[in-house]
């Protein structure tokens, strides 16, 4: 069934993904001047997001002949809610073998190719086939999550007072007091 508005429970995979593109497309900055319409539901218009600004700080942009240290792109990755994998099948992942991310807002997954710290190529490819769809000039990444890891705990501090005037989760379920634990540890949680 699905909750209520103001019910805590999980977006699916999907939810989130399309709560994500929708983010990207509002700050995008070759929007220009048709102005987007979306339209949400009462529960999706509810739940808080993170601002624009902080979208846009934190989206990865890479472009075919420009010049990204591999380790540091990884840990950009890491820092915006990827999940590093073996294997990309899903969005919200990428592998350093191969050089693959999947962004959330994309179709499909993309092969970035390096030739030392260059970027030589990008890639849209099929999964199943591993063959190339299309090549692209840039890519831009956004966040996998709407709450990154990387400020998780210095938010549970600021919010620590507040955690501690909240009922127990067991007497409230829609208490957001079983998010301090995933907060204070940086991890993606359900409802983020």
């Amino acid at each position: 069934p699905t909750p209520a508005f103001y019910e805590r429970s999980a977006w699916g995979e999907n939810a989130i993904s399309g709560r994500l593109t929708a983010l990207a497309s509002l700050i995008d900055d070759e929007i220009g001047t048709h102005h987007p319409v979306v339209v949400v539901s009462a529960r999706a218009l509810m739940q808080r997001t993170m601002p624009g600004n902080t979208i846009r700080r934190n989206t990865v942009v890479l472009k075919t002949g420009g010049i990204q240290d591999l380790n540091q792109l990884l840990a950009s990755l890491s820092g915006i809610g990827y999940e590093s994998v073996s294997l990309v099948v899903e969005p919200g992942t990428f592998s350093r073998r191969g050089g693959i991310v999947y962004p959330v807002t994309a179709t499909e997954p993309i092969r970035i190719e390096f030739f030392d710290d260059e970027i030589d190529s990008i890639r849209t490819f099929e999964p199943d086939s591993q063959r190339s769809i299309d090549r692209l000039d840039e890519v831009k990444i956004t966040p996998a999550r709407e709450a990154l890891p990387t400020l998780t705990p210095d938010q549970t501090t600021h919010l620590s007072e507040w955690f501690a005037s909240l009922p127990a989760g067991d007497e409230d379920n829609t208490s957001p007091i079983t998010d301090q634990t995933s907060l204070q540890a940086g991890v993606p949680f359900a409802f983020l």
